[in-house]
């Protein structure tokens, strides 16, 4: 019972971090295709409107 225990202490920090470091990623890849497109935009709207 007491090792079961340990062990669960052991994960649930670890699955903390992992689940906030994922956000970090998705907010990152969020950021990456945000500037993506908004580049794209530039690039492409103006030779559409010309």
């Amino acid at each position: 019972m007491h090792k079961k225990y340990a062990l669960k202490w052991l994960i649930k920090p670890n699955q903390d971090a992992f689940s906030c470091l994922r956000g970090y990623w998705f907010v990152h890849l969020l950021l990456q295709i945000h500037f993506a497109t908004a580049h794209f935009m530039m690039i492409i709207f103006p030779l559409a409107v010309d």
